[in-house]
């Protein structure tokens, strides 16, 4: 943004010089300004580079968040199938044990 600013500035400075400069001159400072704006249709070029990529690396980082959401949920989903199924398999154990309890010794 500076450099197009600073750019756009040395051109009018260079057109406004123009008018009280010999025929050689001019044509230095012509080539200037022509110099300038080639770099600024560089730089404007560059800048719409650099933006398509951001764009691109936002939808890419989109993406990896809700696949990250997803396994987060699928993971909090499997936690509470395991407390659950842990759950069950204690109070199986404990009706396991009151069902098979050793018979009493017999005293002789």
């Amino acid at each position: 943004m500076k450099r197009m600013a600073f750019a756009a500035a040395t051109a009018v400075v260079v057109i406004g010089l123009l008018s009280g400069c010999g025929a050689k001159e001019r044509e230095e400072l012509r080539n200037q300004v022509a110099t300038l704006e080639q770099q600024l249709s560089q730089a404007n070029s560059t800048l719409a580079t650099r933006e398509s990529e951001v764009a691109q690396l936002q939808s890419h980082v989109q993406s990896i968040q809700a696949e990250r959401d997803e396994a987060v949920s699928q993971a909090e989903r499997l936690k509470g199938e395991l407390d659950s199924a842990k759950s069950e398999l204690t109070k199986l154990k404990a009706k396991a044990k009151t069902a098979v309890k050793p018979a009493p010794k017999k005293s002789k």
